[in-house]
């Protein structure tokens, strides 16, 4: 995803209705249009059940979860939603939801095409994912390069691809024209899962996760007052105070002293409007709030998408006095012991691997993002200038995450 920071200006993209021609090669039977937000009504049907069909591994690439995040993120009119369909029946078999952005002002501006879920306030859409079938995965994307192939109007795509999707393959480039073939395969995203048992009982822990949610609630025991967990979802009264509860939770734990640095996520941003428009919409993934709470006041929570027949485990927050408790530990724990009653099949860490992640399960999932760059050589130019910005800051990143925060009056 492109790093945020700088100017950020959306720009036009190419008329709806657009359609590439039929091609030979690879992608021959399908075709290609680009459909706005106006118009993808019509389509949102077909969009849903392929959705359904398709499963695919994120549940932030729900249709209704897309067009949230578009409506916030997007101005009208600056989306490009890309349908792949067959020739010969109009079956849909993949949507790809792009936006196209200006970074940079002026004629130096660069246009990169961006999916939905990246760029702006990326923070919640951890795991963005195009929804292809995957009997004809290699056809829809040679096609889409041929689509972007015969529009110049792009200085790069960014593709983000699931481990059961096809490798990106240049030739696709080569074959549509875009010569010399630049392709860089952008990034691994992570993602530690535990698989439930089948049954419907809660999955065996670890030894050592278990002697954790041991030592957990004895230390909650000792603790005067009446201690419950509860569970929010969008339906419940409750809702917009446990999402409060976890925005001012979460803030307290990213300004604890003494800790592993912490980024509030919500922090001068629009993270909290984007819970609350997916809880609206008609997603199949559908946010719940846990919360623990000590005579009726929170002091942990943890949000958590469920989609389909998996749990996905998002943010959390913990109050700074309750720190040594291990409340989101626990909180896990009830969240995934509820999906196990539900009958889900997976539950799914926040991306990224750490040992905390990976005391739960030692099942890495992986997804790539790839990146199509435009052969001209203004693109490229500006692509390798971005390629170093980039570098850098991850390295940044790193560094600032196993950074111990201390106050001014701590120790160094």
């Amino acid at each position: 995803m492109l790093d945020q920071g700088g100017l950020v200006e959306p720009v036009q993209c190419q008329q709806p209705g657009d359609r590439a021609a039929e091609i030979g090669g690879p992608s021959a039977g399908l075709v290609v249009e680009a459909v706005s937000r106006r118009d993808v009504v019509g389509v949102l049907p077909e969009w849903r059940d392929l959705h359904r069909r398709v499963g695919t591994w994120s549940p932030f690439s729900d249709p209704d979860a897309q067009l949230a995040w578009c409506e916030l993120f997007v101005p009208s009119g600056h989306e490009c939603i890309l349908t792949v369909r067959r020739t010969t029946t109009r079956e849909l078999v993949a949507v790809l939801p792009l936006f196209q952005a200006r970074l940079g002002a002026g004629r130096l501006g660069v246009r990169a095409l961006q999916p939905f879920g990246t760029l702006h306030e990326p923070l919640l859409h951890e795991l963005p994912e195009l929804l292809v079938d995957p009997a004809c995965a290699r056809r829809v994307l040679a096609a889409t390069v041929a689509w972007l192939a015969a529009r110049r109007d792009w200085d790069w795509v960014e593709l983000p691809l699931g481990q059961d999707q096809a490798w990106f393959e240049a030739r696709w480039a080569t074959d549509a024209g875009l010569a010399p073939a630049v392709v860089v395969h952008k990034e691994v995203v992570p993602t530690v899962v535990l698989e439930l048992p089948s049954s419907g009982e809660s999955p065996v822990l670890k030894r050592n996760l278990r002697e954790s949610l041991r030592r957990s609630r004895n230390r909650v025991k000792r603790l005067s007052g009446d201690w419950t967990v509860d569970c929010v979802g969008p339906d419940d009264a409750r809702w917009d105070h446990a999402v409060d509860d976890l925005r001012s939770l979460h803030r307290a734990r990213a300004g604890m002293d003494g800790v592993v640095a912490h980024d509030d996520v919500f922090a001068g941003t629009s993270q909290v409007a984007l819970v609350h428009a997916v809880a609206r919409s008609s997603a199949r993934a559908r946010p719940r709030v846990f919360r623990l709470l000590r005579d009726r006041t929170a002091v942990a929570a943890l949000l958590t998408f469920d989609c389909g027949d998996r749990t996905w485990l998002s943010v959390s927050g913990v109050a700074a006095e309750h720190w040594g408790l291990g409340a989101v530990t626990l909180l896990q724990w009830e969240a995934v012991q509820e999906a196990a009653r539900a009958g889900r099949r997976t539950v799914c860490f926040p991306t990224g691997v750490d040992t905390a992640k990976l005391r739960w399960g030692g099942d890495v999932r992986v997804s790539h993002v790839f990146v199509l760059v435009n052969p001209r050589r203004r693109s490229r130019t500006w692509f390798h200038a971005y390629w170093l910005v980039r570098s850098l800051r991850y390295v940044r990143r790193l560094e600032g995450r196993s950074t111990v925060r201390h106050s001014r009056s701590g120790s160094a």
